[in-house]
């Protein structure tokens, strides 16, 4: 069996393979089409719409047809220059960013936005947004090796920076944003063209004249506003980024959601959830299908940094329900009975069944000085919460 190939042939559209021939005689085996190899598409929006993820570019306009952009790039005189934007009073789980690549010599630019809604969100996360989107048109532009001139890079954020000019280093396994950050450090290895990186000074604008910036500080400017203008257009029409970049090579997930941060930390706030969630149904607490509809970040905000480390404590053992009342230290030591010594309620029992003195008959007991104690601890809330024109629904069941 032989095989006939003459690929400088352009009739030639087929390799062959033929039994042994015999003289005026070919017989043919089989035949499989010559395969060509794949070129990279001509135009960078093109290369961009085959990635995957196709929201990073729904908000991206360029001049032209985009080619400029490689040939700046052959030339030295491509300049990329991003801000990002949070407002953390306006909403807490949203941040934004906008990158701007300008030609030098041509005045050509490519404006992107991204505005991502995360538990994580922050200034941090939006400058590392920025610099991934601006990087991944880069990379977009150089998918055919060449002789690239470094593109100067410019932001506002140190550790970007930093993060960006060690991109061959390992990220530490407590690395805030370790997902974006760890990919800027990926892009940067994987591009044909190199990037220098450097540190612009941001708002420059509140304390000089728009004529006395320099045109990076000016990009800079506007880069700003245009990450704030984005961000609050994102959360009026509730348009958001979805959180899944091209050539993401490791994605970790606990409990369905995408992990952003440090390992361990997720695993194990994930196992605590699952562990609350059995003990809370365990103990009638908290039914195992209303679990998640507790407002579970805001409890961690208070009892992290708004409430007194002892009054938490106390709270703890009262909703888990092994707080120091008469009715659980009796369990504990025999010399203590399970004797309420306000009332010496001994026969009376809660709506579970308990009697002695447990945490729901101290605050139902008909003492009079833990009556008025009650009482006057209600006033307390009711005040404030009238105060802070609470729905008057809510302040009279609380009264109730």
């Amino acid at each position: 069996m032989e095989e006939i190939c003459d690929t400088d042939n352009p009739l030639f559209k087929k390799y062959a393979t033929v039994e042994d021939p015999v003289p005026d005689r070919i017989s043919l085996h089989s035949t499989i089409p010559i395969p060509t190899p794949d070129e990279p598409p001509d135009s960078i929006l093109d290369t961009l719409k085959s990635w995957l993820n196709q929201s990073l570019w729904k908000y991206f306009r360029c001049d032209g047809d985009s080619r400029w952009i490689r040939t700046a790039l052959l030339c030295g005189d491509l300049k990329l220059v991003h801000d990002g934007s949070y407002m953390q009073k306006l909403n807490p789980n949203i941040c934004s960013a906008a990158f701007i690549l300008k030609c030098n010599r041509t005045g050509k630019e490519a404006i992107g936005t991204l505005v991502e809604e995360s538990k994580e969100a922050d200034n941090y996360r939006a400058e590392a947004l920025g610099a991934i989107g601006g990087i991944l048109v880069i990379m977009a532009a150089t998918q055919c090796p060449m002789k690239y001139k470094p593109c100067q890079a410019f932001w506002d954020n140190m550790g970007i920076v930093k993060h960006a000019s060690r991109h061959n280093s390992p990220i530490g396994e407590k690395q805030v944003h370790a997902d974006v950050i760890s990919l800027i450090k990926q892009y940067i290895r994987d591009s044909n063209c190199p990037i220098s990186y450097e540190h612009v000074y941001g708002h420059l604008d509140d304390i000089l004249q728009w004529d006395q910036l320099s045109e990076t500080q000016k990009l800079n400017v506007r880069m700003d506003a245009l990450a704030k203008r984005a961000l609050m257009a994102a959360i009026t029409n509730r348009d958001f980024i979805t959180s899944i970049f091209p050539f993401e090579h490791i994605v970790m997930k606990c409990g369905g959601q995408k992990n952003h941060s440090s390992p361990t930390k997720a695993i194990y706030r994930w196992w605590g959830c699952n562990t609350a969630r059995r003990l809370f149904y365990c103990k009638d607490i908290v039914k195992a299908q209303y679990f998640d509809y507790i407002y579970w970040d805001g409890m961690d905000h208070l009892m992290n940094k708004k409430f007194p480390r002892m009054f938490c404590n106390f709270l703890t053992k009262h909703v888990s329900r092994c707080n120091g009342s008469n009715y659980f230290m009796s369990k504990w030591d025999n010399t203590i009975k399970n004797i309420c010594p306000a009332c010496g309620n001994t026969h009376g029992r809660d709506s579970r069944g308990r009697m002695g003195e447990t945490t729901e008959h101290i605050v139902k007991c008909r003492d009079q000085g833990r009556t008025e104690m009650y009482h006057a601890s209600v006033r307390k809330v009711t005040d404030w919460m009238e105060e802070h024109h609470t729905d008057p629904v809510i302040i009279e069941l609380v009264s109730a």
